[in-house]
């Protein structure tokens, strides 16, 4: 706050920010419309803006969505805010909650900040008297209110299309398009994924997609209503064969599968509200008797028989993969990446899906414990070809170690080898310094690694496999951490030499160099 002269007089100017907010309802509430009129207020009740928070397209029922709303209380709330007042175009630009006692709670976290708000366009003066207290909590139930006769309203006119055999929003399922019907009900043209309809008084409905699409998905009912497959046999399949997924690049999963097998869509029935999601509350799965079910709505894919046959062979689980396929298959990814992500799981093709093992084992961490995989190996720095190379080093060294020494361990996964229950070995990959020196190797070591030998190994630049493998002392290495080595200060052995490791060890200098 500061005073600006003006002749005789002072005149104290309060500094303020505006909040503009709009939903799509109607013009009177655009953005414009409100700074215009804020603008006018300010003026005339010596205001001065120097911010604006603006929910441009934003739902007024909630405060989730609203960022620039949590952005202004977050201002407030930690006494960062640079104005004393926030102008806000009416009550239901500040929010149209269902609950008028969140509206309120928001405002007095302003009031309790010393900050108070202008509601610009409305009747009464926000002074805190009980006739402005009183005007104030009826305006916001009456903005709740609109909200809720407004979702209504829209909820019985979605409803009232649905049955007569109209799609109300979303994206065509597999196999199927949007087809656009003028005010008449004549097919115009078929819509491509992301089309939107120009004229408010055309309807969309569903209609055959492309013929590869079509077959696919009587391939899938099928496959499994005759074929005896199981979600995974087909997947597997489609992928081997490459069939095109409705997303670019995508892979067929167990997951996938399940969710076109047990779509009614497929037999011609267009459905809707099988789902709520009232004034951004969480999504509420409505009982199948609120469901509006429109039969022979376009044309069908599959018949009710072959509907019926694949979803009881799901239901009855036909050919349940074993444990022992679901851990080899863990293992043969990882064999092939040196890590393990559920992504990573789901994008691989012929394996069982990440839905499918979290049923069987409860989570990815308790399957990973099952095949005795090590979890801190995930947060093995690196590329994915390092992460690659550092575990074919580490199984290299295990299997040659075998032949030499009698007591070997190795966790499966991790990158420490054990000998004779005490001497530990850490395998680590070495990662190029671009502006050091051109023998200069960083790494990141494990936590509470202590390892007593460290097999330093050094990709080539594509990464493509080892240059080199050096030994360095593990008295000489920090417990943890990042650390920088100069090649030309450790032993370099060929891979024929790294077996012996007990005379390496007592041969490796101690005065080899490293910085933290």
């Amino acid at each position: 706050m500061h005073q600006q002269k003006s002749g005789n007089s002072m005149t104290e100017i309060i500094k303020a920010c505006q909040y503009l907010r709009m939903s799509t309802e109607k013009q009177v509430y655009s953005i414009d419309h409100q700074t215009y009129k804020i603008a006018e207020y300010a003026t005339r009740n010596g205001l001065q803006i120097i911010e604006t928070f603006a929910d441009e397209g934003k739902s007024g029922v909630s405060l989730k969505g609203r960022s620039e709303l949590q952005r202004l209380l977050a201002d407030v709330i930690s006494g960062q805010a640079k104005f004393d007042a926030i102008l806000v175009y009416d009550v239901s630009r500040w929010g149209r909650f269902q609950d008028v006692d969140e509206s309120a709670h928001y405002e007095f976290l302003c009031n309790k900040a010393g900050i108070k708000i202008h509601y610009c366009e409305e009747m009464f003066n926000n002074d805190g008297s009980v006739a402005s207290s009183i005007f104030k909590s009826l305006k916001r139930i009456m903005a709740g209110e609109y909200s809720r006769e407004l979702s209504s309203k829209v909820s019985s006119s979605k409803l009232r299309l649905a049955t007569h055999g109209y799609r109300v929003g979303g994206v065509a399922p597999y196999g199927l398009r949007r087809l656009l019907i003028d005010s008449r009900g004549h097919p115009k043209s078929r819509m491509e994924i992301g089309e939107q309809k120009s004229l408010r008084s055309d309807w969309v409905t569903l209609t055959l997609g492309p013929k590869h699409e079509v077959d696919a998905i009587k391939k899938i009912f099928k496959l499994i209503a005759d074929g005896g497959k199981s979600l995974e046999d087909v997947a597997k399949i489609f992928n081997r064969r490459k069939i095109k997924t409705i997303r670019p690049g995508g892979v067929w999963a167990a997951h996938t599968i399940r969710s076109l097998v047990r779509n009614e869509v497929y037999l011609g029935s267009l459905i809707y509200n099988k789902r709520s999601y009232k004034f951004k509350i969480k999504v509420k799965r409505n009982n199948r008797s609120e469901w509006a079910i429109i039969e022979n709505a376009f044309p069908a894919i599959v018949d009710e028989e072959m509907f019926k046959r694949a979803n009881v062979n799901i239901s009855n689980g036909i050919r349940k993969i074993p444990r022992h396929k679901m851990l080899d298959d863990l293992r043969s990814i990882f064999n092939d990446y040196g890590y393990l992500t559920g992504d990573l799981i789901n994008r691989s093709r012929g394996t069982t899906s990440t839905s499918t093992i979290v049923k069987e084992f409860g989570s990815l961490k308790s399957a990973y414990r099952a095949m005795g995989y090590c979890l801190a190996a995930r947060r093995s720095g690196g590329s994915q070809a390092c992460r690659k190379l550092r575990y074919e080093l580490t199984v290299e060294c295990f299997h040659a170690l075998k032949e030499y020494y009698p007591n070997v361990s190795w966790t499966f996964g991790s990158f420490i080898i054990v000998l004779d229950d005490n001497i530990k070995i850490s395998v680590v990959i070495g990662r190029h310094q671009k502006h050091g020196s051109p023998h200069a190797y960083s790494t990141e070591l494990p936590r509470d690694s202590e390892a007593d030998v460290v097999v330093f190994g050094v990709p080539e630049d594509d990464e493509s496999k080892l240059r080199s493998i050096h030994l360095i002392p593990g008295k000489n290495v920090p417990k943890s951490g990042y650390v920088q080595v100069n090649m030309k200060m450790t032993v370099k052995y060929q891979k024929s030499r790294i077996l012996d490791l007990g005379k390496l060890h007592e041969r490796i200098s101690s005065d080899i160099e490293f910085q933290r």
